[in-house]
């Protein structure tokens, strides 16, 4: 597997363990989403950005803390940037006969890397989505009777990320963990 070698100044020093791989997909073309994620106005960058094609680009050190995940929660862990490796996949999904598909070298490309960051850091335990991660944030905060007007909203715009159009099941069978 072949990974290009980018850099973003948009990350922190990471201070505790990995435990999860968080992925997310871009909403737009690669080049300009790997642009963006390096620029410093962003406030937004990933460990890796996936191209349709199957091209990966690491933008960060696994010791950085990329600032992907935002708000967000899974079981009793807050802030996931600072636990987690942040993977955007190019996208949306192709419109192919009708129905959204993720292209086969992108899938691919995904497993493969899942499978040597597993292996490279053998504390992670789950492999999440960025929608999920928000909602669990949201039901959080909701529980203790705070108002989530705007992020709701937001968290509109990435409920597809966890959409049946991803295959999950396809993907979890072929990733060691």
């Amino acid at each position: 597997m072949k990974i290009k070698q980018g850099s973003s100044p948009n990350s922190s020093r990471r201070r505790k363990d990995i435990k999860y791989i968080v992925i997310h997909w871009t909403g737009g073309a690669f080049e300009p989403s790997v642009s963006w994620l390096c620029n410093s106005r962003s406030e937004a960058s990933a460990h890796y950005v996936i191209s349709k094609e199957g091209e990966i680009i690491q933008l960060l050190n696994h010791c950085r803390e990329a600032w992907h995940a935002g708000r967000s929660k899974y079981e009793d862990d807050f802030n996931l940037n600072q636990t987690s490796i942040g993977i955007e996949l190019e996208g949306p999904p192709s419109r192919v006969d009708g129905m959204d598909k993720w292209p086969v070298k992108q899938m691919h490309a995904l497993i493969d890397l899942c499978n040597k960051i597993i292996e490279d850091e053998p504390t992670i335990e789950i492999i999440t989505d960025h929608a999920t991660i928000r909602q669990n944030y949201i039901d959080y905060l909701e529980e203790k009777g705070i108002s989530l007007r705007v992020y709701k909203k937001i968290d509109v715009t990435q409920a597809e990320e966890n959409s049946d159009i991803f295959p999950w099941t396809e993907i979890c069978e072929q990733i060691n963990l």
